[in-house]
């Protein structure tokens, strides 16, 4: 924590905010000093990832014929995200020679149990925390690393729906607290942190299940 601290003073945020990654959910870290931990890596994610200062790459110069969509594809993230990184209302509308902030994906998300009744989704990209949400639910999957499926208007089937959800691997989801079936192994989380976590994570991403 004095490094990552002495690190952000310098204004050195990316090798602060990498400093600490490593230490989030580590067993050696007492879980007084962990909730600690969490409110400084949220703070540099917060800069770091997603105000507009490019801290992890050069700003991105727009050509002609450039998209949001297409850029998104070649950095491996979602449009969505750029979008809201960089305050874009319409996708298709960008003009030759603006600066974006771009993000080189894909995000992987770390999936925790603390208790009976709190478990925790935290993201990374290239192991950098990027913030993690509040979820809830017990799972029986092993541990292990499972890649993201998403279903942007649900999945008709044995059970249909219309509200959008993830796998996490087959016989596991994350969906919305109003959309959890007891007939399979549901995560719930808010409407909100699901958004956000809909434009973060992409069809490449990997979700790793831990206990």
């Amino acid at each position: 924590m004095r490094a990552a601290q002495t690190l952000a003073s310098q204004g050195k945020l990316v090798d602060a905010l990498r400093e600490l990654s490593r230490w989030y959910d580590h067993p050696a870290v007492p879980p007084e000093e962990q909730a600690h931990l969490v409110d400084f890596l949220g703070q540099l994610a917060g800069t770091v990832i997603y105000s507009r200062k490019p801290f992890l790459a050069a700003p991105y110069v727009v050509r002609a014929g450039d998209s949001l969509e297409t850029l998104a594809a070649e950095y491996q993230v979602p449009w969505q995200l750029l979008a809201k990184i960089n305050a874009i209302d319409n996708p298709n509308n960008l003009m030759p020679g603006q600066e974006l902030k771009v993000v080189r994906g894909p995000f992987t998300a770390q999936l925790t149990q603390e208790n009976a009744s709190r478990a925790w989704l935290a993201l990374f990209v290239d192991g950098l925390y990027a913030g993690r949400f509040q979820v809830q639910g017990q799972w029986n999957k092993p541990d292990g690393t499972y890649p993201v499926v998403k279903f942007p208007s649900g999945q008709p089937g044995v059970i249909p729906t219309t509200k959008p959800y993830i796998s996490l691997g087959g016989d596991l989801h994350l969906r919305l607290p109003d959309d959890v079936h007891n007939a399979e192994q549901s995560v719930s989380i808010d409407p909100r942190d699901m958004s956000d976590v809909f434009d973060i994570l992409s069809e490449r991403s990997q979700i790793t299940i831990r206990r």
